[in-house]
């Protein structure tokens, strides 16, 4: 039986190791996909189905999503890893339960905001917002959550966020971080719109 114990053990940390190079390969050779149209209303009502599912009951969830929201050139299964990464990073900022929010509208980028925002372009965009009502994130932190292995985990490995933002660059967007005690907000603006109205 300890024997058992201990190959389980191994087990999981020859999986976790092996999360862990998938995870720098990725990183190192850059974020590739196919991309097709992409409905993000239907990855946000994914992601609200796991969350109702999954997340403890002290966890309020909240969906607003414009009734034209448009859609995006992207590849799905990327836009998705994304959005559940900020959601669970918002679940662990909220140990004892509040409110997490997901909003998406359209949006337009002018040139005052491409100035101080070098990595977006003017033009029009899917703005997506995660809010958390959880413990907030110091100053000094919020300047190194984009860093390839920064992380604040003991368990962490530091590449989740780094990796959703070379996603978001990939696909023609932008990403900001605002944060104070009992507020955190995840802006992402996708660009690349393949379509100016929703089926």
């Amino acid at each position: 039986p300890q024997n058992q114990r201990l190959l389980k053990t191994i087990e999981i940390n020859v999986k976790r190791g092996a999360a862990l190079v998938k995870q720098v390969l990725s990183f190192a050779r850059g974020i590739e996909g196919k991309h097709t149209t992409v409905q993000v209303r239907h990855l946000i009502l994914e992601i609200d189905h796991i969350v109702k599912e999954t997340f403890p009951k002290s966890i309020k969830f909240c969906t607003d999503i414009a009734a034209n929201l448009w859609t995006v050139s992207g590849e799905p299964t990327q836009l998705h890893q994304i959005l559940m990464n900020l959601v669970v990073n918002a679940l662990d900022a909220m140990p004892n339960g509040g409110t997490l929010t997901i909003s998406a509208e359209n949006t337009y980028l002018d040139e005052n905001y491409v100035k101080i925002h070098l990595d977006a372009r003017v033009g029009a965009y899917i703005a997506i917002a995660i809010s958390d009502t959880g413990m907030g994130i110091e100053p000094q932190v919020i300047e190194r959550i984009f860093e390839p292995f920064f992380t604040t985990r003991s368990e962490g490995t530091g590449l989740g966020l780094p990796i959703a933002y070379q996603i978001i660059i990939s696909n023609g967007g932008a990403v900001e971080v605002q944060s104070k005690p009992d507020k955190t907000v995840f802006m992402i603006r996708l660009g690349n719109l393949s379509r100016k109205t929703i089926l």
